[in-house]
């Protein structure tokens, strides 16, 4: 029986041990005591190579959790070893065979705890799932674990993350070895043996940073994955997880092709009903169909896949996606107000974070934007910083859209109304995004009613703000005296008074789309963006006086254009007959300052 069909069985007897995936836990620096544990619970058993960098967080996760560290090392040359001992583990040494699935077995044969906890170098236990752990592993009925896996993508995580749940601890019996060249499993061995077996899904996390693109680009995954995945479906062309996994690793490698033609050779006569990562296939190969710009057949597929998984808000949001982009917004909307509704996805699916909450509604704002219905638009954009307090797209957009389509004074009543902001650093953050998007009016209001109230430690942080944000709409208004002007802003001023050949400051770059905006500078202004744009080398025209900084002033540059097109098109929405029309093209202008989040 497939290990799915026994896992969806047996998972509404087991709900009770757990409360549903959760958020995970910040864990808090230093390092745990190591107790001595009466009996042997769980053996943490891992395989790494030259680790010293990740491997110290790994084992540190762990502490006062497992009683054994079972470390098989296939050929360090780096401290790794020496952390592992550091550590307490038992390290075995291994010569790598290019398979995954050998050398974990290989580390199951020195563990001797009831339970085998398997984690890679390059994860973390959440700081609140080790005593979760301990309580798990004494259910006699339950033959294994799954876990959810958080993998956070792109620079530095900055690209969220999807959420896995993988069998990830299990019962300590000598049939049970991993299989798999890579992406090795240890599922099907389990009910091969037992086809009694029960698992549960637990809300317990587990940190995966390993897809951070940094991190893969200097481990060399891709290729490596990619050529056992390659040398596997040789060995196996009817293995339909080899395909699926070939797929993820060209997706990732950007060869969306032959992405989609693996996962296509995974889907073809495929049983939804049995196969546990069908609706993944379903979902990547949409996600290829996409990037290829595919529309109409992701849209199709979509709708296939959803009649299978009609409570997967991944599907509903990816639709919403397909419709936006054929120009069917309200049906978008409606797309995305059903991932909305189902919300978080149920704990069998595989999800992204975001999907179903703020990732949804940061979208379902737009589409009631664009048709240009504002105060539905706030509300969702407002609703996605709810879902997720630390996004700041959609406070971006919200003014972008109110400073266009309201007014200031609506901004500052909006924000006082639906934002909780409960601490002065969240206060500055906030009257940030106001002063990148152009809303001094809206910040002057703000802050005003900020000081009636609140802590004198919030006091002294938005005066300065206050200051400011009186200085830029001074400049807007055509009051351009900034001589009590300090900081970046004040020595910009500085430079509007010196000699022509002064290079302009650097740090006073982001104040280029302010200038153009208010006219301030005239032609010597606009001759340092102009040698921005270029890319001119230091020392020549009036541009920036280091390589680095010239480098990111191209983006400041492009917004000081942007910044151009909206002060000309402003102008034009005053005029009658014009007024929709150039409020549509400044809408479709990037909110200023939205590329800094």
């Amino acid at each position: 029986m497939p290990i799915w069909s026994i896992f969806s069985r047996r998972l509404s007897a087991c709900m009770a041990l757990a409360g549903g995936r959760r958020s995970p836990a910040r864990r808090g620096g230093g390092r745990m005591s190591s107790k001595k544990k009466k009996a042997s619970l769980i053996s943490l058993c891992m395989i790494v190579k030259d680790e010293a960098a990740s491997l110290p967080r790994c084992l540190q996760s762990v502490q006062d959790v497992v009683d054994q560290i079972v470390v098989v090392d296939t050929g360090s040359t780096d401290d790794t070893v020496a952390i592992a001992k550091r550590f307490g583990a038992t390290v075995v040494r291994a010569q790598w065979t290019n398979d995954f699935a050998a050398a974990r077995n290989r580390g199951l044969a020195f563990a001797s705890g009831e339970w085998i906890l398997f984690l890679d170098a390059d994860e973390e236990l959440d700081a609140g799932t080790g005593v979760q752990l301990r309580q798990l592993a004494q259910q006699r009925e339950i033959t294994g674990y799954f876990l959810n896996i958080w993998n956070y993508m792109g620079e530095s995580g900055s690209e969220g993350a999807t959420i896995n749940p993988v069998l990830r601890m299990f019962r300590n019996d000598k049939r049970y070895r991993f299989e798999g060249r890579i992406h090795e499993q240890i599922a099907g061995p389990i009910t091969h043996h037992t086809p009694t077996a029960r698992f549960h899904l637990s809300d317990a996390i587990i940190h995966h940073y390993g897809y951070k693109r940094e991190i893969v680009l200097a481990k060399n995954k891709l290729e490596r994955n990619r050529e056992l995945l390659e040398r596997a479906v040789l060995e196996e062309p009817d293995n339909r997880f080899h395909w699926y996994n070939l797929g993820v690793e060209y997706f990732r490698g950007r060869a969306v092709e032959d992405a989609l033609r693996a996962f296509r050779q995974a889907r073809d006569g495929i049983d939804y009903a049995a196969v546990s990562y069908a609706h993944l296939l379903v979902k990547h190969e949409v996600q290829c169909l996409q990037a290829m710009r595919r529309w109409q057949e992701s849209l199709a597929l979509t709708e296939e896949g959803l009649t299978w998984y009609a409570d997967y808000p991944d599907l509903w949001h990816a639709k919403g996606v397909c419709l936006a982009a054929l120009g069917q917004r309200r049906k978008a909307a409606e797309a995305f107000a059903a991932a909305i509704h189902i919300g978080r996805a149920p704990a069998i699916f595989h999800t992204e974070d975001g999907m179903g909450s703020y990732q949804s509604a940061y979208w379902l704002g737009s589409m009631h934007e664009a048709e240009l219905d504002y105060e539905t638009a706030a509300h969702w954009y407002a609703e996605a910083v709810r879902f997720r307090g630390s996004l700041l797209a959609p406070l971006y957009r919200l003014c972008h859209m109110m400073r266009i389509c309201g007014s200031e004074e609506q901004l500052a009543q909006f924000v006082e109304d639906r934002f909780i902001v409960d601490s002065p650093a969240a206060a500055v953050k906030l009257a940030d995004v106001m002063r990148r998007s152009g809303c001094y009016i809206a910040l002057r209001l703000w802050i005003s009613r900020r000081l009636a109230g609140g802590s004198a430690e919030e006091h002294a942080l938005l005066l300065p703000w206050m200051e400011l944000a009186e200085n830029c709409a001074a400049l807007i208004g055509g009051r351009r005296d900034l001589t009590a002007a300090e900081g970046s802003l004040g020595q910009a001023a500085e430079w509007l008074g010196s000699p022509e050949q002064s290079l302009f400051p650097e740090v006073a770059v982001e104040w280029l789309p302010l200038f153009i905006r208010s006219g301030t500078g005239g032609s010597r202004v606009k001759d340092v963006v102009g040698a921005l744009l270029d890319g001119r080398p230091d020392g020549e025209s009036s541009g920036i006086g280091s390589s680095n900084a010239a480098a990111i002033g191209v983006r400041y540059a492009a917004r000081a254009l942007c910044a151009l097109a909206d002060g000309r098109l402003a102008e034009v929405q005053q005029v009658g007959g014009f007024t929709q029309a150039a409020q549509e093209m400044r809408l479709l202008l990037p909110a200023q300052g939205e590329g800094d989040r």
